[in-house]
C-alpha cells in the first residue's frame, strides 16, 4: 500500500519585489558615487599641490591659502623685451610691489593707494612712465599744503575681489588717505596668472566628479556639451556681464565692500574705468561694461570717471604696446591727462580724516 502524499504546503523561497531591487540599486549607485567624488577630489588636491610644489614663476608668490591667491616676487629687477622687441624695466620692492620701498608715513602726507591689474602696474612700461607716477608728481603741483606719494598696490592678473582682499591686509599699515582703483574690463574675470585652489576652482559645482566628466565628454566630441560650471577666467569677458552670469555680482559685490572698507578707515574711496587700447575708442566693445560699472558706483555712493567718452576721439593704437593690447608711454601719459582733469584735488587739502598707520576703524 503506497505511503500517504504529504499534502501540507513546502516553504516556497522569498522573492523580493522590484520596488527592494531599485532601493537596492540606489544604494550601491549613491556608495560609488559618494566614493568617486571622495577620490577625485583627492586626486585634485593632490594635482594641486604638485602644481604648487613645481610653480617656480619668477615674477610671482603663490598664497594659495590667500583670498588674492599670489603677489609679485620681492626684491626683483629686471629689464626685458616685451612684445615686438619693446624694452622696459621694472623693480619689485621688499614688501612685493612695484617701486621704491615703503617708507613710515609723514605728517603732512597725502598718502594713495592704488589698486588695480597689469594697467595700473604699467605692463611694459618703465616705472617713470606709468600713470600713477605721472598722476603724484602733478597733483604735488598742484597742491601747497601737502606732500603726495603714491603706493602702487597693482598686481598684473588682479581682479576686483583680490584687489578687496588685499587691501585688507595693507590699510590699516599704510593708512591711505585716499584709495584709487582703476576698473579694466576684465575685473570680473578669475584669475589665469596661477594655479587656483580647487576649493576656489569647484565653488559652484554641486560634484567635482561630474564636473570632471563633463570635460572628459567635451574633450571627446571636440566641444563642450554642458556649461561648465568651474569659477575660471575666459577672453570672453562680456559673458561675464551678461544677466545670468555669477562674475558680474562678485564684482560688483566686491566693490561694494572696498567702499564699505574704505568709510570704515576713514579713507576716501575713488574708481575710474579705464578702457581697452587694443579696440578704437569710438567704437569701443566693452562700452557696456563701463556703463554697469558706472551704475554700481551710484548704487554706492562712489566717487567715479569714466575715461572712455574723454579719449573717443583719440585714436588707440598709437598709444597701445604693439602685439600686446596695454597702454604704451604715451598711452600712460593720456590715462594721467585725463585722470586729472577728473580728480577733486580740493581732497588734498580738505580732508578732514588724516590717516595715521594703525588707526582702529571706526
Amino acid at each position: 500500500m503506497p505511503d500517504p502524499v504529504d499534502t501540507e504546503q513546502q516553504p516556497k523561497p522569498k522573492r523580493f519585489g522590484w520596488k527592494t531591487g531599485v532601493s537596492v540599486l540606489l544604494v550601491i549607485s549613491t556608495v560609488l558615487f559618494a566614493s568617486g567624488e571622495l577620490i577625485t577630489r583627492k586626486l585634485i588636491r593632490i594635482e594641486f599641490e604638485g602644481t604648487v610644489a613645481a610653480f617656480r614663476g619668477s615674477f610671482f608668490v603663490l598664497k594659495p591659502e590667500k583670498d588674492y591667491e599670489y603677489l609679485l616676487q620681492p626684491n626683483l629687477s629686471s629689464a626685458i623685451a616685451a612684445p615686438r622687441g619693446h624694452p622696459w624695466t621694472y623693480r619689485i620692492n621688499e614688501q612685493g610691489f612695484r617701486g621704491p620701498n615703503f617708507s613710515p608715513k609723514a605728517a603732512d602726507e597725502f598718502r594713495i593707494v592704488f589698486l588695480g591689474d597689469s594697467f595700473t602696474f604699467g605692463w611694459g612700461v618703465d616705472q617713470d612712465k606709468i600713470f600713477p607716477v605721472r598722476m603724484v608728481e602733478a597733483l604735488n603741483q598742484l597742491t601747497a599744503n601737502r606732500t603726495v606719494k603714491g603706493v602702487n598696490l597693482a598686481v598684473p592678473g588682479y581682479n576686483t575681489e583680490m584687489e578687496l582682499a588685499l587691501l585688507k591686509e595693507q590699510i590699516d599699515q599704510l593708512a591711505p588717505d585716499l584709495v584709487f582703483l582703476s576698473y579694466v574690463y576684465n575685473d570680473a574675470e578669475p584669475q589665469q596668472a596661477a594655479p587656483m585652489k580647487p576649493e576656489r576652482r569647484y565653488q559652484f559645482c554641486s560634484s567635482w566628479l561630474l564636473e570632471q566628466m563633463k570635460g572628459g565628454i567635451s574633450g571627446v566630441i571636440g566641444g563642450p556639451l554642458l556649461e561648465s560650471k568651474k569659477f575660471e577666467g575666459t577672453f570672453d569677458v562680456m559673458a561675464g556681464f551678461e544677466s545670468g552670469s555669477w562674475k558680474w555680482p562678485r564684482s560688483k559685490q566686491a566693490l561694494g565692500d572696498l567702499a564699505n572698507l574704505c568709510q570704515e578707515r576713514g579713507s576716501r574711496f575713488y574708481v575710474a574705468i579705464l578702457p581697452g587700447f587694443e579696440a578704437s575708442f569710438a567704437d569701443h566693445p566693452y562700452q557696456p561694461i563701463h556703463e554697469k560699472v558706472k551704475i554700481w558706483c551710484d548704487e554706492f555712493a562712489i566717487a567715479h570717471s569714466d575715461l572712455l567718452p574723454l579719449v573717443e576721439g583719440v585714436e588707440s593704437k598709437p598709444l597701445m604696446i604693439e602685439g600686446d593690447g596695454h597702454p604704451n608711454a604715451d598711452g600712460h601719459a593720456l590715462l594721467a591727462a585725463k585722470l586729472l582733469e577728473q580728480f577733486p584735488v580740493r581732497w588734498i587739502d580738505s580732508n578732514p580724516d588724516r590717516r595715521t598707520p594703525g588707526a582702529p576703524a571706526r
